[in-house]
């Protein structure tokens, strides 16, 4: 029985020693995986840029308002007024909810502007309010939604609508078409397979051939599929310009932000005043630049601009591309190197920053190395 009972205990002992040198082991990994986190955190990927880098980021101009990583996320809420959006350090909450504060940071009751409309939207952009009376005015069919706004449009996204699916999910994957106020069909009935509003004028890929009267017409007719062409209109519904000849020497329409249009030939990009487009006198053309440059607004005297890091990355993305409720974002901007420009294209900052959102009464959202800050343009309005 003693041999037994002493054969047990070695193995007990065994065990512990076993379970005692398996658990030093872990914690020798653990120790070591924390050194290299530390050394990968302090060789720069995580590490905010000091306060040379910020200067040359600035290219000699500008100012930080909010450094580099003080908050998780920053958005301008009103830049008129001086009013962000933050979301404090630990905060990976994907909602819309940010904490309304100044430029000192201090916190500030803030409510989104609401624009003094007679018909408003309602949040699950489905149906719209008349705001005079509190009725429910309009309401789109199932599936359907309305996509936005633009003049005295209603734009409809009916891609999802049962009605649509059965005749012509097989042949185009998305179609929208426009409403008036009184919610009958607008734009001379144009059928558009893709549309991106600026703020004074609209660019629609419109399907060549296919027009309705009344929303009813819309379903049970197969007459999709042929050929498309970009028009740019204004906020009347006007036609600006038309790109029906894809011989042109700027090649043809790869987007609109705020009063500019881009043209691209696959070497250069053409940069083109609508507003001078539609006032019929001098040259609309801004510039012609080899570098690609892209993602512009000039609203308010800059614009956030890019160039490809590779050359094979395309040249046709545009603001929407890169607004912030794109959850794919950030990831699409990696491919570029970002900074501002003046309405000359003249620099404002670098061009090496990670990313950079559409600026506001000169203040703009950048990214380096994964950590956002809110910078005071030079130059900026």
């Amino acid at each position: 029985m003693k041999t037994r009972e002493r054969g047990s205990l070695n193995i007990l002992r065994s065990r512990f020693i076993v379970i005692t040198l398996a658990a030093v082991l872990c914690i020798a990994v653990g120790i070591g995986a924390a050194g290299k986190f530390m050394q990968f955190k302090s060789s720069g990927t995580w590490q905010a840029p000091d306060d040379e880098k910020v200067r040359q980021l600035l290219a000699g101009g500008g100012e930080i308002v909010f450094p580099f990583g003080k908050y998780s996320d920053v958005v301008i809420l009103d830049g008129q007024k001086g009013i962000f959006g933050v979301k404090k350090n630990g905060d990976d909450s994907t909602s819309g909810d940010y904490e309304a504060v100044d430029a000192d940071g201090r916190p500030v009751d803030y409510k989104a502007k609401k624009k003094n409309e007679r018909f408003q939207l309602t949040d699950e952009k489905t149906s719209v309010i008349d705001t005079a009376t509190g009725k429910d005015v309009f309401r789109t069919v199932t599936g359907e939604y309305i996509a936005g706004r633009f003049g005295g449009y209603w734009i409809i996204d009916g891609t999802g609508s049962e009605e649509f699916k059965e005749v012509h999910d097989k042949i185009i994957t998305s179609y929208f078409y426009a409403l008036d106020d009184k919610f009958n069909v607008a734009l001379g009935g144009m059928i558009f397979s893709d549309f991106n509003a600026g703020s004074s004028y609209m660019l629609v890929q419109e399907e060549m051939g296919v027009s309705y009267k009344t929303r009813e017409q819309l379903y049970g007719r197969s007459l999709f599929g042929g050929s498309t062409e970009k028009v740019v209109i204004n906020l009347a519904g006007r036609e600006i310009y038309r790109d029906d000849d894809y011989k042109d020497e700027d090649g043809y329409i790869r987007g609109i932000a705020g009063n500019v249009m881009i043209k691209g030939n696959g070497k250069t990009l053409t940069y083109i005043d609508l507003d001078k487009l539609t006032e019929g006198h001098g040259n609309p053309v801004i510039r012609s630049e080899e570098k690609i440059m892209c993602r512009m607004d000039f609203e308010d005297g800059s614009a956030a601009a890019c160039i490809p890091r590779a050359k094979r990355e395309s040249d046709n993305r545009m603001l929407g591309d890169f607004a912030p409720e794109n959850s794919d974002a950030e990831k699409q901007m990696k491919k570029y190197k970002w900074g501002f420009v003046d309405k000359n294209f003249e620099p404002l900052t670098s061009m090496d920053f990670d990313g950079a959102y559409a600026s506001e009464n000169g203040y703009g959202v950048v990214i380096y190395n994964g950590a956002k800050a809110l910078i005071r343009i030079k130059g900026g309005s």
